[in-house]
């Protein structure tokens, strides 16, 4: 499932180094910023999309 994750946001040719680079960085957010919400909704929207 992550791996179709990353196809979907175009991100399945970057190198792996960058990849996990981008997710340790991204977990040092606070988990109660309003970005968390911002990227569900449109990671929602994107997935709800893809289904019709």
């Amino acid at each position: 499932q992550l791996g179709a994750l990353f196809e979907i946001a175009n991100l399945d040719k970057r190198d792996p180094a960058e990849l996990l680079g981008v997710l340790l960085k991204t977990a040092e957010i606070d988990p109660n910023d309003a970005k968390w919400e911002i990227w569900k909704d449109l990671g929602q929207d994107t997935l709800n999309q893809r289904k019709n």
